[in-house]
This record gives structure tokens, C-alpha cells and sequence, in this order.
């Protein structure tokens, strides 16, 4: 299999994790939500900001955890400690499971393999004539 193939794939792949997931509000929503241990909340502020807390918990009037100080998480990403007082917190969601965007995914990627690997055949890089 040829090197842009390879990367082709492993592109796909990469995205479809991301497809699979979706925003929601935990339930229940409040401090029971956090006893689920989420790695990952998303708390929006009353003045409509959003912020994503790493290893979230409550202590006392406010909801701690680590938020990132660049605008994209990656291996490299600086984290920073950050609390917020419970009444500036309009709502806060977690990333659950979503059953649409998964099929959709896996749907999308047998799509583009099929295609991949007729215009592969057509060229005669897999032993079509």
C-alpha cells in the first residue's frame, strides 16, 4: 500500500474518534454528575463563555480542574489550574457516546475506503486491468 494511502487512512481513522462523541448535559446534572469521575467537563458561564475543566471536582463554592492555556489540546498542550465560583455557572455538559455520529462515521469511512480502493484498482495499483 502506497505512502499517501497509508496517510489517507490514518486521517480518516483520527477523525471518526472525534465523530463518535457529542456534548451533553450530564444526568443528573449538579454535583451527582461529577461523582461519575468525567475527565472532561464543559462548564458555560452565565456571561455565555465556555471552558473545558481536565479532572473536574467541587471543592466548597467552587468547581476546580485544569483548563488549557493554548487554544488546541495536543501532547504538548500547557494546562493551567483554574477554579470557578458554582454561581457563574449557567450549565455544564460532558462528552457522552453519540449512536448517529458513530454510524455516520463508520458509514463515511466505508465510503471513502471503497472509493479509495476503486481508484486504486482502476490505476492498476492493486493488479486491475
Amino acid at each position: 500500500m502506497s505512502r499517501s494511502c497509508t496517510s489517507v487512512i490514518a486521517a480518516c481513522l483520527s477523525v471518526s474518534c472525534l465523530c463518535c462523541t457529542t456534548w451533553s448535559p450530564p444526568r443528573p446534572m449538579a454535583q451527582s454528575a461529577l461523582e461519575t469521575g468525567p475527565a472532561r467537563l464543559r462548564a458555560t458561564l452565565t456571561d455565555g463563555r465556555q471552558i473545558v475543566l481536565r479532572e473536574p471536582r467541587v471543592q466548597g463554592d467552587s468547581l476546580l480542574g485544569d483548563t488549557l492555556v493554548s487554544e488546541h489540546e495536543s501532547a504538548h498542550a500547557e494546562w493551567a489550574h483554574a477554579g470557578i465560583p458554582l454561581g457563574f455557572i449557567s450549565s455544564v455538559s460532558t462528552r457522552i457516546a453519540s449512536p448517529g455520529k458513530t454510524a455516520l462515521a463508520v458509514v463515511g469511512i466505508a465510503a471513502g475506503a471503497a472509493v479509495l480502493l476503486g481508484i486504486l484498482w482502476d490505476n492498476g495499483a492493486l493488479g486491475g486491468y
